[in-house]
């Protein structure tokens, strides 16, 4: 239960710290490098904030399926 609100908390901090970084970039001249700096922070906390959001999907929801058939092996990982 721990992890799964763990898991919430990190992700709405993920998604608000997306929604700060534009108003920074909009408010502030900062300079291109700076700018760009920004924004690759930006698109990090996109990738953390979706790490989040299924680690949290994985530990509420989550169930492995592997299939296995005469020449392959199929895996599926299921979120809902």
């Amino acid at each position: 239960m721990f992890v799964r609100i763990l898991c919430g908390l990190l992700f709405l901090l993920a998604v608000l710290g997306i929604c700060i970084i534009p108003l920074l970039l909009f408010t502030n001249d900062f300079g291109i490098y700076i700018d760009l700096a920004i924004g690759a922070v930006a698109i990090l906390r996109g990738f953390t904030a979706r790490y989040f959001l299924r680690l949290a999907l994985w530990k509420v929801f989550g169930k492995e399926l592997i299939m296995f058939a005469s020449d392959r092996i199929t895996f599926a990982a299921d979120y809902r």
